[in-house]
């Protein structure tokens, strides 16, 4: 996965790598909860989470595709 923050509302370049970077770390996260079988806990309990887990996914399949 590409793992990067899709927004680009943002220019400066600094918190753009901050933002990826954290993309970044929370996708590996999510992965390997979802590997383990225990992602589903965190997405029922918390829709922020959800919302952007799901977001994150479908955005990385478009970066994917687009390559």
């Amino acid at each position: 996965m590409p793992c990067r923050d899709y927004r680009d509302d943002d220019d400066n370049r600094e918190n753009r790598k901050r933002r990826d970077m954290l993309a970044r770390i929370a996708c590996k996260a999510m992965t390997e909860l979802e590997k383990q079988g225990t992602a589903e806990f965190l997405l029922i309990s918390d829709e922020e989470v959800r919302e952007w887990w799901t977001q994150h996914k479908i955005d990385d399949a478009k970066a994917q595709a687009e390559k």
